[in-house]
Parts: structure tokens; C-alpha cells; sequence
């Protein structure tokens, strides 16, 4: 039965071509407008992206940041 196993395990290795490609992280941060502007208490969100060059294509320019638990709004997008 172990021979068998050994078997397969090795078929599988050589013949099946194994392929990856990642993304890599990202970091999500946000500042406040200071008070005293017209848009105070509004917030600006920055996303930024780590890939692999090799692996996945870059997104697109715009991407959503999914918000939970509140009751108004669903989704943040960012350029």
C-alpha cells in the first residue's frame, strides 16, 4: 500500500506543471480633515497593493473597501 502511495505521489509531482501567482498584502489607511475646513469630519482613504511583478495582474484604478456593521453605508470606494 506505502509503494502505491509513493506511486501516485510521484505521478503527481512530475506530471502535474504547479503554477502560482499571489498578491501579496496591502495596507488600508485613513486621515481625518483637520476641523476648521469646510469638509471637516470627513475622512480620505489610501489603499496600496503589494504583488508579485510575475503573478497576478495589477487591479483596476478603483476598488471598494467593504464596510460592515454600519448602518448607512456598505462600501468605501478608493482610486
Amino acid at each position: 500500500m506505502k509503494k502505491v502511495l509513493l506511486l501516485l505521489f510521484l505521478f503527481t509531482l512530475f506530471f502535474n506543471p504547479i503554477k502560482a501567482s499571489h498578491l501579496m498584502g496591502g495596507e488600508i489607511t485613513w486621515e481625518c480633515i483637520k476641523p476648521g475646513n469646510a469638509l471637516a469630519g470627513m475622512y480620505i482613504f489610501r489603499m496600496k497593493v503589494y504583488r508579485d511583478c510575475n503573478g497576478i495582474s495589477a487591479p483596476t484604478n478603483t476598488q471598494t473597501i467593504d464596510v460592515h456593521n454600519h448602518p448607512s453605508i456598505t462600501g468605501i470606494s478608493v482610486d
